[in-house]
């Protein structure tokens, strides 16, 4: 005679062997589908410079570069190349697009392009000083204050400082020290640029809540300019900042002509850290406030944003033409610049400026 308990464990035992054997099948029969990846090979020239914003040459020596930053561990068939975690990171910061989108394009999933971003940013982080460099020899002083000088007719200038407003989501412990006077989150990121557009300095720590001044007042390049810089000529900064021996400004009340010829040659001077910042938004749209809060940490904002400006720097090297769909970002933060900054008087700061205006535009031309 059968045991009924026998039985009924019996019939449960090849029900979980069905199942089991249904599961087995499902997974044998489901295969994993990998969309295609772009290929440098087979990228044109205006393609890469609409997509990637860089040239298919430049990102192969930028592959080349970061190789032993993300060359994987383990080479099998399905594993990322280089030049496909490059060009994803490339897309991400051009467009400033959700990620998923970028996955879209360069044929790997979000989580993917994620871990392409993070690497990226490590391995271009390596190399800071190979793409971003004050001007200290005697050769590369010259040159600016000759470029400087034909623009504006302002002597003496090594580079323009100022600061950019990149948006993010804040940490939640510490939102308001985030929050800008525009009452929106963003970290505070302070540039020095040359003549020719190049960002020689880049100081991205502070958050949003931070005045220029002050974070000019921590950054090492005012330490330098104390030190050693001053004696090869001075920083241009607007009234955000303080007059300093190193830092000329510009007045705010000009009493006679020649402070007001210092002036117009100051701002002509000026605008080039305009359009520095216009274009670094423009060719790397993830700084673009317009495209949304970056939803990442301030580290890592700054990150983007430091090798945005490596990256700026190496298109203006080698000379590429603005894309058609970048077009300068307008109505930014700097563009609102600048907050007066009230903070004590140097006076040999005012002599060292005053000197300035007597000996240079005391019979300037209006520029």
């Amino acid at each position: 005679m059968i045991d009924p308990g026998d039985q009924c464990t019996s019939v449960a035992l090849r029900i979980l062997l069905i199942m089991d054997e249904g599961r087995y099948r499902s997974r044998a029969y489901r295969r994993k589908i990998f969309k295609p990846r772009v290929s440098l090979d087979e990228l044109l020239q205006r393609e890469s410079l609409s997509r990637f914003r860089l040239s298919v040459p430049i990102i192969r020596d930028l592959c080349t570069l970061l190789r032993p930053h993300l060359s994987p561990r383990i080479d099998t068939p399905y594993t990322l190349s280089v030049e496909v975690k490059v060009l994803a990171a490339l897309r991400f910061l051009s467009t400033g697009s959700f990620q998923r989108v970028t996955g879209d394009t360069t044929g790997i999933s979000q989580a993917s392009v994620s871990r392409s971003l993070e690497k990226f940013l490590d391995g271009m982080m390596a190399h800071v000083d190979h793409f971003v460099h004050f001007p200290c020899t005697e050769t590369e002083v010259q040159a600016v204050h000759t470029g400087f000088f034909a623009i504006g007719g302002f002597p003496k200038v090594l580079s323009i400082v100022d600061c950019t407003h990149v948006a993010l989501i804040p940490p939640s412990t510490e939102e308001e020290v985030y929050r800008n006077r525009k009452q929106q989150h963003s970290m505070n990121m302070q540039v020095a640029c040359d003549h020719q557009h190049v960002i020689t300095n880049v100081y991205a720590k502070f958050p949003g809540s931070s005045h220029d001044s002050h974070i000019l007042n921590q950054s090492p390049l005012a330490e330098y300019m104390c030190t050693e810089g001053s004696g090869n000529g001075w920083l241009l900064g607007d009234s955000a900042y303080t007059l300093e021996t190193w830092l000329m400004t510009p007045f705010l009340h000009p009493r006679e002509e020649s402070q007001d010829a210092y002036n117009r040659a100051h701002r002509t001077t000026h605008k080039v850290m305009e359009r520095t910042l216009g274009l670094l938004k423009a060719r790397f749209r993830a700084l673009d406030n317009s495209k949304g809060a970056l939803p990442f940490t301030p580290e890592k904002v700054c990150k983007i944003f430091t090798v945005c400006c490596m990256l700026h720097n190496l298109v203006i090297w080698n000379g590429l033409p603005i894309p058609e769909d970048a077009l300068l970002a307008e109505g930014s933060w700097e563009s609102e610049q600048p907050i007066r900054h009230i903070g004590g008087i140097n006076e040999l700061a005012f002599r060292t400026r005053k000197q300035l205006v007597d000996h240079t535009f005391a019979n300037a031309n209006k520029f």
